[in-house]
């Protein structure tokens, strides 16, 4: 299959070219997704991000061979300020969409389950060494949108790609303007773009879809024998280098948060035992 660059989501998407997808909001990309899919026809793929479970879907729905292994935190994502980073209502109360039971819950609807192979874990430090090199056909990239977790993500995509294999990156936008906008993008734009020479190295084709915010690459397929071998090789090395250090800030952001947790502990039994009225206030967690 050609990818052309120059093409926009409206071209590519076409309502001559295929039906109408099922759902209409990020309406652009699910149609591009669905289109890329549908030509590529991955039969192993690989999500860091399952959210409700929406990518998974549309794999499965559009290639009948496919299984999917998706990775997700099970408590969900949080946003720098401490919030929750995704919510809607149920039954008129404020859930979380990312975590627990909701956690691909759109495919378990549809009845895919059966075809999915759910990862409860830090996509950081999630053990992909038990997949060989090149294991999966198709990789999609939305999990955690700071650079670090996205770079990371990017490396074990990289290792875990196979020869012609399509990578996808969601939240990437070439625009300033996005950015400010939808923070989400500035963090896997910027990595993508301090990582540009490495993709350039591992990756014979890739662009950004006009009107979305995918970023796509075609893992390169004429490395053979040592600079094959190499090529990995340097892969993994730069992966662990990377996983390392992402281990360690993973650690120092855990008992900074603990220490932060312990000191609003402490400010609110101070406060508790000057105004015993407050002791049993109803608490709200977010």
């Amino acid at each position: 299959m050609q990818l052309n660059s120059r093409m926009s989501a409206k071209q590519w998407t076409d309502s001559s070219t295929f039906p109408e997808p099922p759902e209409y909001d990020d309406l652009d990309d699910a149609r591009v997704l669905r289109y890329l899919f549908r030509n590529f026809a991955p039969r192993r793929h690989l999500e860091f991000g399952t959210w409700k479970g929406k990518g998974a879907r549309r794999v499965l729905e559009e290639c009948e061979d496919a299984v999917v292994w998706t990775v997700n935190l099970w408590e969900g994502e949080y946003k720098q300020d401490g919030t929750w980073a995704y919510a809607g209502k149920q039954d008129g109360k404020k859930v979380r969409t990312d975590a627990g039971g909701m956690i691909g819950i759109e495919y378990l609807q549809a009845g895919l389950g059966n075809r999915v192979n759910q990862i409860y874990s830090d996509s950081r430090l999630w053990d992909d060494t038990v997949y060989p090199d090149g294991f999966f056909d198709s990789v999609f990239v939305d999990g955690g949108h700071d650079a670090e977790t996205s770079r990371a993500d990017l490396y074990k995509a990289l290792r875990l790609l196979r020869p012609g294999g399509l990578l996808l990156l969601h939240d990437f936008s070439p625009s300033g303007e996005v950015h400010a906008q939808f923070p989400s993008t500035a963090g896997v734009s910027c990595m993508v773009a301090e990582e540009l020479e490495n993709i350039a190295a591992c990756c014979e084709e890739f662009f950004h879809v006009e009107d979305t915010w995918l970023f796509c690459a075609i893992r390169r397929r004429e490395a053979t024998g040592e600079q094959a071998l190499r090529e990995v090789e340097l892969i993994r090395e730069a992966s662990a280098v990377k996983q390392g250090e992402t281990v360690k800030a993973y650690k120092r952001q855990i008992k900074r948060e603990a220490e932060i947790r312990y000191i609003a502990r402490c400010v609110r039994t101070k406060r508790d035992a000057q105004h015993p009225a407050l002791v049993n206030r109803e608490i709200r967690v977010e």
